[in-house]
């Protein structure tokens, strides 16, 4: 398994997730399951460990709505252009991480009972969360384990996790309050 990929929602709701899309920033490469940030141009970026996360991404259209083809080679993975924020305008639609979303990941090792609730931080390529560092409080740490082995595999290394320093949810109580 490579990235975030959404499992339910935590409230007991059975609506599918909502998407949004945002202009890709210039020749970053966006691979299904990736952790993005909306960066301070407005422009979706790979997020890293200790930013927060706007969503995950599922595809890449164009400025009419159209699929964009992925890279040579590939079925889920697409090169934003160096003129894409200006020229191309390729837009990366994603998953947000809502609260009540619910996404399995892998980890880099296998977790134990001992680690629920805990929270963690988001690997070096933005498609999963690292072991070292988990902790009882949230500080900068984006992802709190809510489930092991989600898939019911016997993979104690693939993870259900919810996302709780959320972007869209800094976004959603700045305009709450406006």
């Amino acid at each position: 398994m490579a990235g975030f990929t959404f499992r339910k929602n935590l409230d007991g709701s059975p609506y599918a997730p909502a998407l949004i899309d945002e202009i890709g920033k210039a020749s970053v490469i966006f691979t299904v399951g990736d952790a993005v940030r909306l960066n301070t141009s407005g422009f979706f970026d790979l997020a890293t460990t200790t930013e927060q996360v706007f969503g995950i991404v599922q595809t890449v259209i164009d400025p009419n709505g159209l699929p964009v083809t992925p890279d040579s080679g590939t079925t889920n993975t697409w090169t934003m252009t160096a003129g894409n924020q200006t020229v191309a305008m390729s837009r990366v639609v994603v998953i947000p991480t809502f609260g009540h979303y619910a996404f399995s990941c892998d980890s880099d090792t296998t977790i134990e009972q001992a680690s629920m609730g805990k929270y963690f931080a988001l690997n070096s390529t933005s498609d999963g969360v690292v072991t070292s560092g988990e902790s009882d409080t949230i500080g900068s740490l984006d992802c709190q384990l809510i489930g092991i082995d989600p898939n019911d595999d016997a993979d104690a290394s693939t993870l259900l996790v919810r996302f709780v320093n959320s972007q869209v949810g800094q976004l959603a109580l700045s305009n709450r309050a406006a």
